[in-house]
């Protein structure tokens, strides 16, 4: 059987050849009929590789009837530049040609902006013939405003300010897991009272109520240097500078 391309299928025909050639052919107890080894072995690499009918072969025969079709099958591609199309021509004896049209993108510009909830963007995107069309992208609509991640309930102004409360159980307005931060003047140097430093409400076993260290956050406040603005006034580095000059070039060390 011959597919449209010219490729002829395997048949049955083929496939008895090669049932014949084998195996199949040889007695059930080949010894018997005294037959030797040399031919026996034949039986098993014959229908494999021997002669145009042996599955080789016939694979051979499909690659050269393939080869054959594709042969030629593209004879001449070109581009038109005043019609902007590709013209390709194919087929092995009967020259066939068909154009496509290859109109491309010239360019993409945003034609209008918008940074409004909802707002529409406009897009125009320009053709290598000359041509464009727009596109319209919205933008997406505001979301309601979200709860503060963490919430600080209460301030105490020192650690022993909040010790204290907690020692007379005092109602600071604190609810069970909320968080409290050290507020204190950060001009102060004090590591215990250090500003920025949080901790949680727990309840205890008793029912009373206690404070939990849960992090600090002093280092976020960053130094304050000021002097004569960060750091030296000109009069420091003068003194330095003296000082620098009767230690080392002076001898006084």
């Amino acid at each position: 059987m011959e597919s449209n391309y010219g490729i002829t299928k395997i048949t049955d025909d083929d496939k008895s050849k090669i049932i014949n050639k084998g195996v199949w052919a040889l007695p059930d107890s080949p010894a018997a009929y005294g037959m030797k080894a040399g031919a026996v072995k034949p039986k098993f690499w014959k229908p494999l590789v021997e002669g145009d009918d042996s599955i080789v072969g016939l694979i051979n025969h499909l690659i050269d009837e393939l080869c054959s079709a594709l042969d030629g099958f593209v004879q001449d591609i070109s581009f038109d530049e005043a019609t902007h199309s590709l013209k390709v021509s194919f087929g092995k004896e009967e020259k066939k040609t068909f154009c496509v049209n290859s109109v491309g993108i010239a360019g993409i510009e945003q034609t209008k902006t918008s940074e409004e909830s909802d707002g529409i963007n406009v897009l125009t995107v320009k053709l290598s013939d000359g041509s464009s069309f727009n596109f319209t992208v919205r933008n997406g609509s505001q979301g309601p405003i979200g709860d503060n991640l963490v919430t600080f309930y209460a301030d105490y102004g020192t650690i022993a300010e909040m010790e204290a409360a907690v020692a007379a159980q005092t109602d600071d307005g604190v609810p069970i897991n909320g968080l409290v931060m050290i507020q204190k003047d950060p001009t102060i140097v004090d590591d215990d009272n250090a500003t920025g430093r949080i901790y949680r409400k727990v309840l205890k076993e008793n029912g009373a109520y206690e404070y939990k260290f849960m992090g600090d956050l002093s280092g976020l406040q960053g130094p304050k240097p000021v002097k004569g603005t960060d750091y030296w006034t000109e009069a420091d580095k003068a003194e330095i500078k003296k000082y620098v000059d009767d230690a080392i070039l002076g001898g006084a060390w």
